[in-house]
Parts: structure tokens; C-alpha cells; sequence
């Protein structure tokens, strides 16, 4: 539950900064991509399944309705809270051919980033934010979502109300 200001977009000024909407929302695509590249020092396609992998290991804990501290915080997760994803599904988030995403999971698997489930799926190793180069990349992409929601802000794309 959302207890902080309500973010909304306005229709009407979307359309009056749809150009500068679209390039300030495409530049910090790139500049977050190229953050993420940085910090990971993975290629495009290396970095996209490691990244739905990353995600699903926590999804279902991120999706609860109420969040507990240590699912906020940097303490790692135990064995038993993580998911695992299937490499047809991660396939299928990531359009890549299940050909091309056997080959970088058997990469990462050698780089020792994941974690084999009972049944065969995969999840991220786990530390991640114990990782203090991951944590200044997390701090540069935050700082950079910031920037971009100040520039919509100050274009009138992006109203914040406060409740």
C-alpha cells in the first residue's frame, strides 16, 4: 500500500512533450543500461538473463503486500524464500532464442552466479547487495531515475500529489 505522495502522469502534456518526453525517458534507458554494463561487466544479452534471473530469485517475496525488514534490507535471503526460473522461462522474458540462453546460463553457471534448483531452475547465487561495486551501481541508476523523474517533473509530464 502506497502511504507516501501519488505520482500520475498528465495525458495533456504528455502529448504537448512527447518528443522531450521520449528522449529524456530513452536517454536514462541508455545511461541505466550503460550503468548496469559498467557494474556487472557483462555484455547486452549476458546482463538481460542474469538480470531476470536476479529478479525472479526475489519476485515472489517483492510481490507480498506487505514487505518484512529483512526482505527491505541487504541481509542475504535463506535458501528456502528464494524462487527459481526455468530457462524456457527466461526465454520467454527475454526473447532470446532457448538456444542462446542454454549457452550464458551454462556461462554464468561456470562464473559460479547461480544456484540450480531441485527441479532444474536457476536463481542468483545470492550477496549481491553485500557487493559494494553493485551497491554504488544501484546508487548511480537510483540517482539517475531521479534525474529523469525531475526532468518529467519539470516539463508538467509527471505530477506528484501529496496525499
Amino acid at each position: 500500500m502506497t502511504t507516501g505522495p501519488h505520482v500520475t502522469v498528465e495525458p495533456e502534456q504528455l502529448v504537448a512533450e512527447r518528443r522531450t518526453t521520449a528522449y529524456a525517458t530513452l536517454n536514462t534507458f541508455l545511461a541505466q543500461h550503460a550503468i548496469m554494463s559498467e557494474t556487472f561487466g557483462m555484455r547486452p544479452a549476458k546482463l538481460l538473463v542474469y538480470l531476470v534471473i536476479v529478479t525472479a530469485t526475489v519476485q515472489r517475496l517483492m510481490r507480498a503486500p506487505e514487505l518484512s525488514g529483512p526482505v527491505r534490507g541487504d541481509v542475504r535471503l535463506p535458501r528456502s524464500d528464494i524462487g527459481y526460473i526455468s530457462r524456457r522461462a527466461i526465454a520467454a522474458a527475454t526473447g532470446l532464442p532457448r538456444e542462446n540462453v542454454r549457452r550464458i546460463v551454462n556461462e554464468l553457471l561456470a562464473e559460479d552466479l547461480l544456484l540450480v534448483g531441485p527441479r532444474g531452475g536457476l536463481a542468483n547465487r545470492g550477496g549481491l547487495l553485500e557487493n559494494p561495486r553493485i551497491v554504488t551501481g544501484l546508487q548511480a541508476i537510483i540517482a539517475e531515475q531521479a534525474r529523469a523523474l525531475q526532468r518529467l517533473c519539470d516539463s508538467g509530464v509527471v505530477a506528484v500529489i501529496a496525499h
